[in-house]
């Protein structure tokens, strides 16, 4: 079998990895989006639950709603935040990425 993921949705109040008894392989974090978790939550995160990859951080991007940001300077400040602590991987998450809307192009991503 592969590596399973959990994708959970942690948020302030809730941040502990659920394996579902040992099934799922590593905690996969989908934290809450703005605002970004501050980096004492993302420590506390990692601290609970031990490497910790943030996999659905806020996107980058113009769609409407709460879970994107057109600022660039926000994505780095969060990607920074995670790997600045020991055990947090980060990874960047665009809109683009999900292919939505369809003809979207990439025009940033960081450190490219």
């Amino acid at each position: 079998m592969g590596l399973v993921s959990s994708d959970d949705n942690f948020n302030p109040g809730d941040v502990r990895f659920d394996s579902l008894g040992g099934i799922l392989q590593w905690p996969d974090a989908h934290p809450w989006r703005n605002p970004d978790p501050t980096p004492s939550q993302i420590e506390d995160m990692v601290r609970k639950n031990g490497t910790l990859v943030i996999s659905e951080p806020t996107a980058y991007g113009d769609r409407p709603g709460g879970c994107c940001t057109t600022n660039r300077n926000q994505i780095l400040k969060y990607m920074r935040a995670c790997e600045d602590i020991s055990g947090c991987v980060w990874m960047y998450h665009s809109v683009c990425g999900l292919g939505w809307p369809a003809q979207c192009t990439f025009d940033w991503i960081p450190g490219g």
